[in-house]
C-alpha cells in the first residue's frame, strides 16, 4: 500500500507539468515575421512631356479581411474557408502596399511628373482605381500556390471607361511557406501592373495619333 501511494502521489505532482506541456508550456511560439511584394520591374518609356498622359491614381479599394495585415491562406478545397497566418503579416496595409507598386509601376514608365497620387491635385486626364478582389495563399498538402484577383478600370475626365482590366490568375510556388508565397504573389501582382500600363500606353497613343 505504501507503495501504491507514493506512486499516486508523484503522479499527481507530475500531472500539471505533462498538462503545462501538452498546452505548449514547453515550445515557444514561432518568431514574427514580416513581408512586403516586390515591386514591378516595369521598363521605362522616353521622358515625360506635357503631350504625354497625366494619370491620378485614387486609392486602391480594399475590403473586408483583405484589408488587414495577416497572410492569408485556405486549403485548395472548394468553399474552404480562408485564414489567418497567426506569426506572418505585411509590413504595411494590403492596400497602401499595392498603391505604392503601382505607384512606382505608373511613374517608371510613364514619368513621375506626368502621375498624381491620391489626394495629389494637378491637371489629369485619366484616372486609375483598383479593386482588390482576392490576395491569398491556395495551400494543397506540400504544394501550395498563389492566387490575386483585382479589378483595374481607367476613365478619362468625363467619366467615360477607356479600359477595365479583370485579372484574375494563380502562380504556383515552390513550397507552402509563407516566404515562397510571397514570392509567388510578387510575380502576379507585376504581371498585374505590367498590364495595366501596357493598356494605358495603348490608351496614350490612340490619343496622340492624328485624328483622334
Amino acid at each position: 500500500m505504501r507503495t501504491d501511494f507514493h506512486v499516486l502521489r508523484y503522479a499527481s505532482m507530475l500531472a500539471p507539468l505533462l498538462l503545462a506541456g501538452c498546452l505548449g508550456g514547453g515550445t515557444s511560439e514561432p518568431q514574427q515575421r514580416y513581408y512586403a511584394i516586390a515591386p514591378a520591374s516595369v521598363e521605362a518609356t522616353a521622358p515625360a512631356s506635357a503631350d504625354g498622359p497625366h494619370i491620378v491614381l485614387d486609392a486602391v479599394d480594399a475590403r473586408g479581411i483583405y484589408a488587414e495585415r495577416s497572410l492569408l491562406y485556405r486549403a485548395a478545397a472548394d468553399a474552404a474557408p480562408l485564414e489567418q497566418y497567426s506569426y506572418a503579416s505585411w509590413a504595411e496595409p494590403p492596400d497602401v502596399m499595392l498603391q505604392d507598386l503601382m505607384m512606382s509601376a505608373l511613374r517608371g514608365a510613364f514619368g513621375a511628373t506626368q502621375v498624381l497620387a491620391p489626394g495629389q491635385r494637378g491637371p489629369w486626364s485619366i484616372r486609375v482605381s483598383v479593386r482588390l478582389h482576392a490576395m491569398e495563399q491556395i495551400r494543397d498538402g506540400s504544394s501550395a500556390r498563389a492566387h490575386f484577383a483585382a479589378t483595374f478600370t481607367a476613365l478619362d475626365r468625363n467619366g467615360a471607361v477607356l479600359f477595365v482590366l479583370d485579372f484574375d490568375r494563380e502562380a504556383p510556388a515552390s513550397g507552402a511557406s509563407p516566404l515562397e508565397y510571397v514570392n509567388a504573389l510578387s510575380g502576379l501582382v507585376d504581371d498585374a501592373d505590367r498590364e495595366v500600363v501596357d493598356r494605358l500606353r495603348e490608351v496614350a497613343a490612340k490619343a496622340s495619333s492624328p485624328g483622334a
